[in-house]
């Protein structure tokens, strides 16, 4: 399970990566071809998932370019949970050129959307106390994160207490955050 918590940061930031090299506007079709066909999960499938930077959003699909250059479209609804960088969102938040997390189950609409900024770093809890958050950056190394009891806690976008947050939950950070200092909010997103 801690291959698979490692494999998944290393492909968050990787995508991040991707979105910062090639914004959704650079992401266009040679002149004189058409853009491929966003590829629909095939009927009877028995869940469908999609990482990889927003082309498109629709009433009910986001249409999501993966790294290998898959086009997937994500069923979405009203009722999809949104999180914009660890904070609960709409889907009026999501456009172009950001990152999508996403799975769902065949013949319905995902029930929880992950998006980011290009600027955040989305790392992996791998323990908490009540005076700090050990995480793993993207690149693979261990950060201490100092919490005090004023630290703002939020899980899933509402509010919540550290000693809910367990190994494996990401930590959505904002680029150019120091660590020396504690914490005044942290953001937390359970897996999957």
């Amino acid at each position: 399970m801690n291959g698979l918590r490692r494999s998944v940061t290393w492909w968050i930031a990787l995508a991040l990566t991707t979105a910062l090299a090639f914004p959704a506007a650079s992401i266009a079709s040679p002149p004189g071809k058409s853009k491929p066909e966003a590829k629909k999960p095939p009927h009877g499938q028995a869940a469908g998932s999609a990482r990889g930077i927003v082309q498109a959003v629709a009433a009910k699909a986001v249409v999501v370019k993966e790294l290998d250059g898959t086009t997937i479209r994500v069923p979405v609804a009203q009722s999809t949970h949104v999180f914009f960088d660890g904070k609960r969102s709409t889907l009026d938040d999501v456009q172009p050129g950001l990152v999508a997390i996403a799975s769902w189950k065949a013949n319905k609409p995902t029930a929880r959307l992950q998006i980011f900024d290009a600027s955040a770093t989305v790392a992996t809890v791998q323990s908490t106390t009540s005076h700090s958050v050990v995480v793993t950056m993207p690149a693979g190394a261990n950060v201490t994160i100092r919490v005090t009891p004023k630290t703002r806690v939020l899980v899933d976008g509402n509010p919540g207490l550290l000693k809910a947050v367990k190994p494996g939950f990401l930590l959505v950070l904002k680029s150019g955050r120091s660590t020396s200092r504690p914490a005044t909010e942290l953001r937390f997103l359970r897996p999957g």
